[in-house]
């Protein structure tokens, strides 16, 4: 089989693609001609990050042997990346990474929480840095406080919001309040979460931790409305996508002193230059909450290990739109399901 990868996959290509015909593109130089010409005969392209074009129905069109699109990462809303219907019509399976750096995240979304509930923390550190041993609190932030007890409310209990309930619960919170739109026995039985609906759940949270992604019906959810609604005083801290809270709402809520302190990884619009970066309570990282050494190598293996899978004529792992199996235009007709 025909393969085409990121030019950055090439160690885990030759361990695990031997004996197929592998091609190798690099994103931030090759646009769409060159990717067209490169991909004749290819019948699986394994993405790494954003190309210079999407991945759209002209370049499904322009690739008629292409059968299997995987994206390492999980994100999707982003214009440039892919248009999941066009694959979908199109006749081509598409699977992606999602899940695989869950355990990373929830480390970044406790370590966020922390800086939030003890924000004179970055500035104890900045002194220290600086030869000045002086433990004042700083300016314009509250004074720290503890996890232990708190109520936590988690919205969005994918296998991200999951992993952080499980870490939550071992550092001695209170209640575990959980909403979406799906409700689970297991994380009710070994995640302690109490399902609420999402206004009480921000009424009654002292911590706040949204791990949604960003999809029509996830879009402005925490409007400037349910902003207003989160119990004063609270910490909100965001792992999902920028986009699910109204960041202007949000922006003035953190200024005003309504909310205690803010944790995100992600904003609406990035790379930002978001008001919210600067203010004393909020602790704002560059969308890095994914990221770790361990990480990269694991997400290098998985995207060509979802190639080969499919190269031994199977079904890859964490497949986006399985309803293509169905569809009559599926390009891959091994795959197909009754």
């Amino acid at each position: 089989m025909k393969i085409l990868i990121e030019e950055s996959l090439r160690a885990e290509a030759k361990e695990l693609l031997v004996g197929h015909e592998v091609v190798s593109f690099a994103t931030g130089e090759d646009g769409r001609d060159v990717l067209t010409s490169k991909a004749r005969g290819v019948e699986a392209l394994v993405l790494r990050w954003p190309l210079k074009f999407p991945v759209d129905a002209e370049f499904l069109a322009a690739c008629p042997d292409l059968k299997h699109v995987h994206k390492s990462g999980s994100g999707l809303e982003h214009a440039n990346v892919l248009h999941i219907e066009a694959c979908t019509e199109a006749g081509v399976i598409f699977s992606n990474n999602a899940g695989l750096n869950a355990d990373v995240v929830a480390e970044h979304a406790i370590l966020l929480t922390l800086m939030a509930l003890r924000p004179d923390t970055l500035t104890q550190i900045n002194r220290m840095r600086e030869g000045s041993w002086d433990p004042s609190p700083a300016d314009g932030v509250q004074r720290p406080r503890t996890l232990i007890g708190k109520t936590v409310g988690i919205i969005g209990l994918g296998q991200i919001g999951t992993c952080i309930a499980a870490r939550m619960q071992a550092m001695r919170v209170g209640r575990m309040l959980g909403y979406q739109r799906t409700r689970r026995f297991e994380q009710t039985y070994f995640a302690g979460i109490e399902w609420v609906e999402l206004r009480e759940l921000l009424e009654s949270s002292d911590i706040i931790v949204l791990c949604l992604p960003l999809t029509p019906s996830t879009t402005g959810l925490i409007d400037r409305e349910l902003v207003g609604a989160i119990r004063p005083g609270a910490v909100l801290v965001n792992v999902g996508r920028g986009g699910v809270v109204d960041e202007v709402a949000l922006f003035d809520a953190v200024r005003d002193g309504r909310l205690a302190a803010v944790g995100l990884d992600v904003l609406e619009t990035e790379p930002s230059d978001s008001p919210l970066m600067r203010l004393p309570n909020a602790f704002v990282t560059p969308h890095t909450a994914g990221t770790a050494v361990e990480m990269q190598r694991i997400q290098r293996q998985a995207a060509i290990e979802a190639a080969a899978e499919f190269a031994r004529r199977r079904r890859p792992p964490r497949l986006v739109n399985p309803e293509v199996l169905k569809s009559p235009a599926l390009r891959a007709t091994w795959l197909r399901t009754a």
